[in-house]
């Protein structure tokens, strides 16, 4: 059975950008369905246009088989959807329980029960094996276990269907796996997934089906099982990228500014290595959530690495300071 039924969403912005166009989307109770396209393709629109954040120009958002016109969150929370952002929204002074019933307190005589939320926290964590304390406070824990405050928030109120925009941005290789889990125990509860990510290698990983979007476009939807990552790059970009090769370019020999040798930063990037010399122009590229940024800031200071070396002028460091290097941020 479809939990979800999209047919045919257009969203037109006031500047005249098609975000949307005629974009249909079918999601089955205790499944994945991935989305996937570079920034700018329409994913968020759809995510907005699901919770009743944005309201469509044309379509239908069906139901249960039946149309909705979702106006605002708390409408389409009442169905049993709900939305996991890349930015959490946890407090962290906080505890656990307190952010799960935020806002959705049980009292006992008009006055907010504690004991009982401490239990029923429990209660899910345990359904599904997470190891958390509902007494612990939100600042005492990791990003994977912020994250599944989130999902623990998302349980409590009976979602039916999760939609998780790039839940793994942040995470450790470690906390994917603890997230992996979290999210089969949950399509063994018939709940649905929207999966959304630019890591090709999870939506491989977790997703039964995918729903590639370019230009506001659904490009393709097809069974995990028969597709590649290639294929997939290939439906994204909309052109064939096995052609395209690096040919280095003979240069003069000068004196190098900056070397990064096997720079490593658990669930971000892995052993990235370049020279930048005198005079030159190095560019960095790819998808985003390659981990591009990730690199950048770490070689600015803004963010630690846990293994390998930055090299400046011969020298090794680590910038403990962004005063150290300039940074230009990526335009939005």
């Amino acid at each position: 059975m479809f939990i979800i039924d999209i047919e045919n969403l257009t969203k037109i912005y006031r500047n005249n950008t098609i975000a949307l166009n005629e974009v249909s989307l079918k999601v089955k109770e205790g499944s994945t369905t991935s989305i996937i396209g570079e920034n700018g393709a329409g994913k968020s629109t759809i995510i907005k246009i699901i919770s009743g954040i944005y309201y469509p120009d044309s379509g239908e958002v069906l139901v249960d088989g039946e149309v909705q016109h979702f106006t605002n969150i708390k409408q389409s929370q009442k169905l049993g959807i709900s939305v996991i952002h890349q930015e959490l929204s946890v407090i962290e002074d906080l505890t656990v329980f307190e952010n799960v019933f935020l806002g959705r307190e049980i009292k006992k005589a008009g006055i907010v029960d504690a004991k009982a939320m401490i239990k029923e926290t429990r209660k899910l964590l345990k359904n599904i094996g997470i190891n958390l304390d509902p007494k612990a406070y939100v600042r005492d824990l990791n990003n994977g276990e912020k994250q599944m405050v989130e999902i623990i928030r998302a349980v409590s109120q009976n979602s039916r269907l999760v939609i998780m925009d790039e839940p793994t941005s942040s995470l450790s290789d470690h906390e994917v796996e603890s997230l992996f889990n979290v999210i089969r125990k949950l399509r063994e509860d018939n709940v649905a997934i929207i999966y959304i990510s630019h890591r090709l290698k999870e939506i491989m990983a977790m997703g039964d089906t995918v729903t590639v979007l370019r230009d506001g476009v659904v490009v393709n939807t097809l069974p995990v099982k028969e597709v590649t990552e290639d294929q997939l790059v290939t439906m994204m970009v909309g052109r064939e990228i096995t052609n395209y090769y690096y040919k280095p370019e003979r240069r003069k020999e000068g004196k190098v500014v900056l070397e990064a040798r096997n720079m490593t930063r658990e669930g971000a990037f892995r052993d990235v290595s370049f020279k930048l010399y005198e005079g030159e122009i190095l560019g960095v590229s790819g998808l985003i959530g390659a981990g591009r940024t990730e690199v950048m800031r770490a070689i600015f200071g803004a963010d630690k690495y846990d293994s390998g070396e930055c090299i400046i002028y011969d020298k090794q460091r680590k910038p403990r300071t962004p005063r150290e290097i300039a940074l230009l941020i990526e335009p939005v």
